[in-house]
């Protein structure tokens, strides 16, 4: 069983009146603490230890973290599964969900919404693939919305903080996402949802897949084409980079992924190498304005039989700032005149109702930027993401 360790509501008040972000950052490490049973406890302490680590906290927050701590060590190990005990444990703490917009989104859930699917949901507070550290809280956020939702159970697989970014650099990333990728649950059946963390996941999270699934597709949700190389970014952000490295883009032997089976949609900010790529290998991108005047409806028609997509298993990896920047303003690459969360919606509901989504990435959702609005404002826009997988 699901053991839910119920933390108080210390008060903040040691908190200095400009710390609004550090504030949200206790908080959504109250939220993992509530949602972590206790095999997780090891990998959590990590992450308030990777926490406490970042420069310029002030003494109250050190004070909050190092509370959390004494917590976590008072608990024992068990069994990793999240139920639906896991989800009425949130709903008894509503002053910290609230916040991040728990309980207004989910006022049209039900229980016939959702399927009793199995899953193993894979968290990866990944942040080294950019720069923006706030990356990492967001899994947390989202695990919780898909434990409130679900019939079935969650298996929950949390690689640690310290094992995805510490000693990480530019110069041994790639070879870090190589060690990485084994701890990566890929289930039996299960349905494989893996919660980032920033789009370097990727690099993790499709390889198992792909050694499962051979002939597996992949539809990229995405402002972006994240198709540099590390020679081609103007950034030398690796979040920006899987696909090449994923991919025959590279032209590095073994080719995992032929482009031939991968179609961008959203795609709306690329950079000159990129371009060159995507016209060489003549790799399909559905653009919002391509979206508008023909209809979502029949662009994923044509997504799934250009790709064969009854005949073949999908994975889709959706990073949030496919979406126009009114509806997920907390994410750390905003390009405007994005998708409709209808669009997304639409895409995740055709592509499942084909019977071969196997598994799916949802990233770049950090609850550090902008204000409390912002952040509920993207949550509520991706919970019905969530909720076609459930």
């Amino acid at each position: 069983m699901f053991d839910v360790i119920a933390i108080g509501s210390t008060p903040l008040k040691f908190l200095d009146q400009n710390s609004e972000k550090e504030n949200r950052i206790i908080t959504l490490l109250r939220v993992e603490l509530e949602l972590c049973n206790n095999s997780l406890f090891k990998n959590y302490l990590t992450r308030l230890q990777a926490t406490l680590s970042m420069k310029t906290l002030s003494l109250g927050l050190q004070m909050q973290l190092r509370s959390l701590a004494r917590s976590a060590r008072a608990l024992h190990t068990g069994v990793v599964v999240c139920d639906r005990k896991c989800a009425r444990a949130v709903h008894t703490t509503p002053t910290r969900l609230e916040q991040f917009g728990s309980g207004a989104a989910y006022k049209d859930v039900t229980d016939a919404d959702v399927t009793n699917r199995s899953m193993t949901v894979n968290l990866l507070p990944l942040w080294k693939g950019q720069t923006k550290q706030g990356v990492r809280y967001g899994s947390s956020i989202l695990l919780a919305k898909m434990a409130e939702m679900t019939k079935g159970q969650l298996t929950v697989n949390f690689i640690p903080d310290d094992t995805l970014n510490t000693g990480i650099s530019g110069e041994n990333f790639l070879d870090r996402m190589e060690e990485v990728k084994e701890q990566v649950q890929v289930g039996g059946d299960d349905m494989i949802v893996n919660l980032g963390g920033d789009h370097a996941i990727p690099m993790m999270t499709i390889p198992g897949i792909l050694e499962k699934h051979p002939d597996l597709r992949i539809i990229w949700i995405d402002a972006h084409a994240d198709i540099n190389s590390s020679e081609t970014s103007p950034s030398g952000n690796y979040h920006g980079m899987p696909v090449y490295y994923l991919t025959n883009a590279s032209g590095e032997a073994p080719c995992k992924i032929s482009l031939n089976n991968l179609a961008y949609v959203g795609v709306r900010d690329t950079d000159v190498g990129e371009d060159a790529l995507l016209e060489q290998f003549s790799v399909r991108n559905f653009k919002k304005q391509e979206i508008n005047d023909r209809g979502i409806s029949d662009v994923v028609e044509e997504l799934i039989s250009s790709l064969d997509l009854r005949n073949h298993p999908v994975h889709i990896s959706f990073d949030i700032d496919a979406l126009d920047p009114t509806l997920a303003p907390s994410t750390g690459t905003k390009v405007p005149q994005g998708l409709s969360v209808e669009d997304v919606v639409t895409i995740f509901k055709g592509i499942r109702d084909t019977g071969n989504l196997v598994s799916c990435d949802i990233v770049e959702f950090n609850p550090l930027i902008g204000d409390e609005n912002d952040v509920e404002t993207t949550v509520k826009s991706v919970v019905p993401v969530l909720k076609t997988l459930l």
